[in-house]
């Protein structure tokens, strides 16, 4: 069996659904348990859901990816028209609601913060406080995407030294305890990942049934170490991350030797909608939290309500934004 990057992108859209029900079930999991954590079953439960994380990794991955195909058919002002419709857009419609809630109202700090909430640029400023740290990060990958793009294409070899380059980089701030590590490790430890991506997204990008076999089995082994030996949390978000890829090269396998339509079907249609249900779901928690509504429903409904109420606002606002783009486009 041989997997290329086209691979990947035929089963990304399923793959997005699968690592956004992973991202919601992990933010869920931090307030509240599906089982007690007494019982062996709650606390197996709970270590899965604690790996749904490697869901931002994998969605980084098949990103750079599903750009690097995008920017080959499209010109440099159509690619960054597509990302502001498909990402920003959808964001700036949920934001505006929530922020204009959350910074006039129930915070009151004004205007400039409900301003630097929207525009995501708080995240660059406060760190990890800011709730939508994925959506700042993926702005500014976007807008140096074809810089990136284009230099892999030329120099290969200058994507390998990036990675390289923003691995030492954080090593050395985590070792001088830098507060730049301990607000934006979450952000900084998904650049070298997205970059792994780049470089999957090559042409020639192919691995047999040895190198698959070596990567699940290396990737068994990367869960283990994460869980058994003390590590900087960057290395353990690394050793995760080639977890993910063995589990993502399994479902290939097991979606190439058999049909599982209504499955495949179901990961779709909530990839359809993956970028619209990782803001959704992040702002209620944020609104249960303000108004500490975990107390008022048994734990199990959550696990059914947040997903679900997430899905249909996101559907909601994917609809929104598709009319504004008809809109303004017909204005044009």
């Amino acid at each position: 069996m041989k997997i290329e990057s086209t691979t990947f992108s035929k089963y990304r859209q399923e793959i997005y659904g699968i690592s956004a029900i992973g991202i919601i079930l992990l933010h869920i999991n931090k307030y509240v348990s599906l089982l007690p954590m007494t019982t062996i079953q709650g606390k197996i439960l709970s270590i899965i859901f604690e790996n749904g994380n490697i869901g931002v990794d994998i969605f980084l991955i098949l990103s750079a990816i599903g750009l690097s195909r995008s920017i080959k058919c499209n010109s440099i002002s159509s690619f960054y028209i597509h990302r502001f419709q498909r990402v920003y857009l959808p964001y700036l419609i949920i934001a505006v609601l929530y922020f204009s809630w959350f910074d006039l109202f129930f915070r009151k700090d004004g205007l400039l913060q409900l301003f630097l909430n929207v525009t995501t640029i708080n995240y660059w400023i406060i760190g990890d406080k800011y709730p939508l740290w994925f959506i700042s990060f993926i702005l500014l990958i976007y807008l140096l995407f074809p810089i990136l793009y284009w230099s892999n294409i030329k120099y290969v070899v200058i994507n390998k030294i990036l990675i390289l380059f923003f691995i030492i980089i954080e090593i050395v701030l985590y070792k001088i305890n830098s507060p730049i590590y301990l607000h934006y490790e979450i952000a900084l430890s998904r650049i070298p990942i997205f970059l792994l991506g780049l470089s999957i997204s090559e042409k020639n990008f192919s691995i047999n049934t040895r190198k698959i076999l070596l990567i699940i089995w290396g990737g068994g082994i990367s869960l283990i170490f994460a869980y058994m030996v003390s590590l900087p949390q960057m290395f353990i978000r690394y050793l995760l991350t080639w977890f993910g890829i063995a589990v993502v090269l399994i479902y290939i396998i097991v979606r190439e030797k058999s049909y599982l339509y209504l499955l495949a079907n179901i990961h779709k249609y909530i990839g359809k909608y993956s970028l619209e249900l990782y803001i959704n779901h992040v702002l209620l928690i944020q609104i249960i939290k303000a108004y500490k509504l975990w107390k008022y429903l048994p734990n199990t409904i959550w696990y059914i309500f947040i997903p679900v109420l997430s899905l249909f606002i996101s559907i909601i606002i994917a609809n929104i934004s598709k009319q504004l783009i008809i809109f303004f486009s017909r204005i044009k």
